[in-house]
């Protein structure tokens, strides 16, 4: 049995506080919570990691480089959500520098809180990820990019279909990303025999021109669709769908962002 989620709310407005508390543990009975009103307070609390943190951003005494150091050091696997009554401008590239999963306005909703919930219950565990490609360049890229990630990844490369095909046929995955240029074996077929023998695998297909066609390959099993070029924002919301995740509100601002930068120089979003 998975043990409960620790989550640490820090709010000075006890009854928000209170509020977001109970909807946590309305949602997730058992859920270790501590609440805190106030920066110093908040700072001792992170001495024993949460797995969430629900963080006002107007909490007094609140150490803003204090807080960005302690998610540099305790890296992927926690979710730290921050919540406003009002969003300043260029409020997504200050959280994404923080390192912070998601931001909410005021007063947050039982919705939200569950979405929340239900990520860090994935994020919070290493995922056992298979990358199959048969260009290495293409494969320390993809390394590269999850670095970048929430999730935890424990990733095992294959450079053909049939070493996938063998890999699977000995180790557990909870997902696969199969590139569609395999030389050896039709990647489709190569994703079918891999669903097949662990099934409940999310498996997200990789390739030039595959925008818009997870629909289509959802019949065969697929979970989600990497269109070549790609960047870690697609990374990550490929992988938010294939868990059946929400999207956070931040992952589609800097995604809007992107698209905008790249109309204001006529490159391609």
């Amino acid at each position: 049995m998975t043990d409960p989620l620790a989550v640490l709310i820090a709010e000075a407005d006890g009854a928000s506080r209170q509020s977001v508390a109970a909807m946590v543990r309305s949602d997730a009975p058992g859920t270790a919570v501590t609440e805190v009103g106030d920066g110093p307070a908040f700072e001792r609390a992170l001495a024993a990691p949460p797995d969430v943190i629900f963080l006002d951003v107007t909490l007094p005494g609140l150490n803003g480089a204090s807080l960005a150091e302690w998610r540099r050091q305790a890296g992927a696997g926690k979710v730290v959500v921050l919540f406003s009554d009002l969003l300043s401008p260029h409020w997504h590239t200050t959280a994404a520098r923080l390192g912070v999963y998601d931001v909410l306005i005021k007063p947050l909703t039982g919705q939200q809180i569950h979405n929340v919930l239900a990520a860090a219950r994935v994020i919070r565990r290493p995922l056992n990820l298979l990358v199959v490609d048969p260009n290495r360049a293409t494969r320390s890229v993809i390394r590269r990019l999850l670095d970048q990630s929430h999730f935890s990844f424990g990733i095992v490369e294959a450079e053909s279909g049939r070493r996938a095909l063998d890999l699977v046929a000995g180790q557990s995955f909870d997902l696969a990303i199969v590139d569609t240029g395999l030389t050896d074996c039709p990647a489709l077929e190569v994703a079918c025999q891999i669903e097949a023998r662990r099934p409940g695998i999310k498996l997200i297909l990789m390739g030039v021109g595959l925008a818009g066609q997870t629909r289509r390959l959802s019949a065969f099993g697929v979970s989600g669709v990497l269109s070549k070029p790609f960047q870690f924002i697609d990374v990550d919301q490929t992988i938010h769908a294939a868990f059946g995740l929400w999207h956070p509100y931040l992952i589609n601002a800097l995604q809007a962002d992107r698209t905008r930068r790249a109309r204001a120089v006529g490159e391609p979003a």
